[in-house]
């Protein structure tokens, strides 16, 4: 990850730990992972271009992408407001995004059980390949991918790209993404 100065983590943990409270106080909202998303990827969490959440399952055979996030679509906030507090027009806006339906509309199947079926893990390059198109499929320029594992077996995957002015602790970023994990899958 990018790294600059103790001040930039305080400053990204101090963003992190307000997320949690509202994911409790909208914890009805079936499109709950689209509001963490966009709290991850703007310039006060992450400052990502672009990211894009799935869900991999290999029990079921399924990948789907869950939520997409792109700076040029990002809700814009007005008079220090917070999508927290407009659910409704966040979700709409959300709702028109191009980049998020292009990723809303992954349903394939699941690259771990792809990279599963050959012992010598054959088809392991098939998985790699599979994400490596999927990137090209949202118009990354550069990507870096992260996955971790969630319950029910489910595995997340986030596909971003940096944006220039970037600068996140390792550690911050892995725990700060793994608050998707607590979003209802629907």
């Amino acid at each position: 990850m990018r790294q600059k100065g103790l001040k930039e983590g305080h400053s990204i943990l101090h963003h992190l730990s307000r997320i949690a409270p509202q994911m409790l106080r909208l914890k009805e909202q079936s499109n709950l992972s689209e509001f963490v998303l966009h709290e991850l990827c703007c310039q006060d969490g992450f400052s990502l271009n672009k990211a894009a959440y799935l869900v991999d399952n290999p029990d079921f055979n399924c990948l789907r992408g869950i939520a997409g996030y792109s700076c040029h679509e990002a809700y814009p906030l007005v008079d220090n407001g917070s999508i927290w507090d407009v659910p409704e027009e966040f979700s709409a806006h959300m709702g028109k995004s191009s980049f998020n339906q292009a990723v809303r509309s992954v349903n394939q199947n699941s690259v771990r059980a792809i990279a599963a079926l050959s012992a010598e893990g054959s088809d392991a390059f098939h998985a790699v390949s599979t994400v490596k198109e999927m990137a090209q499929a949202f118009g990354f320029e550069q990507y870096d991918m992260y996955s971790w594992d969630m319950k029910h077996d489910n595995h997340g995957i986030l596909l971003f790209e940096w944006s220039d002015n970037a600068s996140v602790p390792d550690e911050h970023f892995k725990n700060g993404v793994s608050l998707l994990g607590f979003c209802p899958l629907f």
